[in-house]
């Protein structure tokens, strides 16, 4: 049976919302780190094709996955200012 960690901010748990959004923002940056090492081992095969659809879609996933860190980012400033009680339940822009 896995572990529950006991920090809330670890965990993901909903109960916390900081906590979870650092754990969505650990997953969205886990996703760039993922896209970037496939693209890195993509290269050795493609060398005479470098713009083909595969990379453009390994591409896209980064780009997709580093906006919603900085989303979550943006999210987690909020809350640490204090300017929003209720920021991760906001939607997203």
């Amino acid at each position: 049976m896995p572990r529950k960690d006991a920090n809330p901010e670890n965990s993901g748990d909903s109960a916390d919302p900081t906590g979870r959004l650092y754990h969505d923002l650990r997953s969205a940056l886990g996703g760039v780190c993922l896209s970037l090492e496939s693209l890195k081992d993509l290269e050795a095969e493609e060398e005479e094709n470098p713009f083909s659809r595969r990379r453009a879609r390994i591409i896209s996933r980064a780009l997709e996955s580093a906006l919603e860190a900085g989303r979550i980012a943006n999210l987690l400033e909020t809350q640490q200012r204090g300017d929003g009680e209720d920021a991760a339940s906001q939607p997203s822009p």
